[in-house]
């Protein structure tokens, strides 16, 4: 019954929920922000100051990206790990004890 309300989509919404956090990870519950010097009215700023001021931020997002990517890259090799560790708790030893 359970797999059947995975595949037809009915599943109750948290338990959809717990299963997405067990496959890709809780998302962050607090965001880290790096405050960014900026000016107070914007058209006080040369364009060169913008500019300078865009590539920043800009650089600044794409480095937040990479991290996140990152984290995800690691949170998936963590939970493959863990499986095998789980896979080769199930088999039985050559000997035939258990663990």
């Amino acid at each position: 019954m359970f797999w059947n309300q995975i595949r037809t989509g009915t599943l109750p919404a948290g338990i959809q929920a717990l299963l997405y956090h067990y496959r890709y990870g809780k998302p962050a519950d607090v965001v880290q922000v790096e405050k960014v010097e900026h000016h107070e009215d914007l058209s006080e700023m040369s364009a060169d100051e913008l500019a300078e001021q865009a590539v920043r931020l800009s650089a600044a997002i794409r480095a937040g990206e990479a991290i996140a990517v990152i984290e995800e890259r690691e949170a998936e090799q963590a939970r493959l790990a863990s499986l095998a560790g789980q896979e080769a708790m199930k088999e039985p030893s050559p000997s035939g004890s258990t663990h």
